[in-house]
């Protein structure tokens, strides 16, 4: 009997001492040891380093927990406090950090195989911080191998951020590559924000990359993001607004079909590129039914470019619009782009209802939208602008005279049936119909007309432009200033 008792007692403690039976290995609050290595019993509660089969919980306010050299955990539950990981491989099967801070740096491999998350989740006993905080520095990386990086999923109250610096290199698996923002059933009341900043030469490789509740992604510096599948930009389950910020010199490539729908807002400026190489449709989430149109926002700024080899820009929604701020952008060189697509193409004679497309011009003049081909769809009466020129920030530099700008050309040869929607279009415009092209002026005795040039390949405009007499009192004033000043120093 003796030698059975110790027999059995012999199998738990080897069970427990190799993780065969899963434990909480809890870092709870004390008054001492405020710091601790990860690899020492010491640091947690139980005098145990957690296993790969145990759960790490940390509950720890203003404290540092270091990691830098090889660990297994079976899932990471970040509550309060700073865990820091600053080399080897850390691996664990669900990454949840509910609150506090974790930081990824050095040459530092953060790998999990099931889900990386951020956000308070559904277990609010122990938060006692209102924002949770991810940051990847320098040659860090983090690889997820099956449900993505997500960014704020379960979030209700409590702010996520997730910071990618430096060379840092984020690969995520084939279920849900990024996800930012709240997609659970219940988001509606959550008031949780979740931003996802992409800096300086980090890159982002995700599978698929979705935008949800009050979710930001910023791409700066010369980041680089790749969704390899579909992109969802847009909140289908709330009312809030999704945004996307492309600056410096960063590079987002869509390698799939994208959709920028629910109101959503892609900004690309500075230098930054938006590539696509399938079709990006803006204002809706399906490119099968037209059932679900919404509005979608493409907003192009400074020099920014937007490439789109062998692909089509479509757009959806009376309320969408696709906006060129500035007179040095390069939208979609010789591609083509469809307004207003409903279900399938159909021959049409005339521009029909949808999205309208915005030439914002700075001082010298407006950008030119090139395009392979240009398809108008759904005949029925037109209800709002399909073109907007906003010249309220026109102030030449040679001031009052006569300047000609191309609105919209092809760099292929339209056929036929093309050119001649096209010079309908401004011929209608032209002759006094201006529900069709909507042109804002920069001062009131301001004039224009329309031209068609390159054999009905480019479509322009012609603007007079005369400042108002007080930009001329203006202009003679600072001269005057000028010249009194320079008086003044003889």
């Amino acid at each position: 009997m003796k030698l059975k008792t110790l027999f059995y007692a012999s199998l738990i403690f080897t069970g427990v001492s190799t993780g065969l039976f899963a434990a909480d290995i809890w870092r709870a609050p004390t008054e001492d040891a405020p710091d601790g290595d990860w690899t020492d019993g010491t640091t947690w509660a139980s005098g145990n380093v957690p296993t790969s089969s145990d759960t790490a919980k940390i509950d720890k306010l203003e404290s540092n927990t270091y990691s830098n050299s090889d660990v297994s955990v079976g899932r990471l539950d970040l509550f309060t406090g700073n865990v820091i990981v600053s080399g080897g491989t850390f691996s664990t099967s669900v990454s949840m950090v509910r609150a506090g801070t974790l930081t990824i740096s050095g040459t530092a491999n953060f790998q999990t195989t099931s889900a990386f998350n951020s956000g308070d989740g559904q277990d609010h006993r122990y938060i006692s911080e209102n924002k949770t905080v991810i940051n990847v520095y320098d040659d860090a990386k983090v690889t997820d191998k099956n449900w993505g990086v997500l960014i704020g999923e379960e979030a209700n109250t409590i702010d996520s951020v997730a910071n990618f610096y430096g060379n840092s290199v984020i690969t995520t698996g084939n279920n849900n590559g990024v996800k930012i923002g709240n997609s659970r059933t219940w988001a509606e009341s959550a008031t949780a924000k979740s931003t996802l900043n992409v800096f300086e030469n980090s890159t982002v490789n995700a599978s698929t990359l979705y935008l949800y509740k009050n979710a930001e992604l910023n791409v700066y510096g010369d980041a680089i993001f790749n969704a390899s599948n579909k992109a969802y930009l847009g909140d289908t389950k709330t009312n809030t607004v999704a945004k996307v910020n492309l600056k410096g010199n960063s590079v987002m490539n869509l390698k799939s079909y994208s959709f920028i729908s629910n109101a959503a807002i892609v900004t690309v400026s500075e230098n930054a590129t938006l590539n696509f190489t399938q079709d990006l449709f803006v204002g809706t989430a399906d490119n099968r039914s037209s059932t679900n149109t919404t509005s979608g926002h493409l907003i192009l700024k400074d020099t920014a470019k937007l490439n789109a080899p062998s692909c089509t820009l479509i757009m959806y929604g009376n309320d969408s619009t696709i906006e060129l701020h500035g007179s040095n952008i390069k939208p979609a060189d010789g591609q083509s782009y469809m307004v207003n697509r409903l279900g399938i193409t159909e021959q049409a004679d005339s521009i029909g209802t949808g999205g309208t497309i915005k030439f914002v011009a700075d001082q010298n003049g407006i950008s030119t939208f090139k395009a392979g081909w240009i398809e108008y769809n759904n005949s029925t009466a037109q209800t709002g602008y399909a073109l907007e020129l906003d010249f309220t920030n026109f102030a030449p530099a040679d001031g009052e005279g006569t300047y000609s700008f191309n609105v919209i050309s092809s760099v292929n040869n339209w056929n036929g049936r093309e050119a001649s929607i096209m010079q309908n279009y401004f011929t209608e415009a032209e002759i006094g119909n201006e529900d069709l092209v909507k042109i804002i002026k920069a001062n009131d005795a301001d004039s224009y007309e329309f031209f068609i040039a390159d054999g009905g390949r480019t479509f322009g405009i012609t603007y007079n432009y005369v400042p108002e007499p007080s930009t001329y009192a203006a202009i003679f004033g600072a001269i005057a200033l000028a010249f009194a000043a320079y008086r003044r120093r003889k």
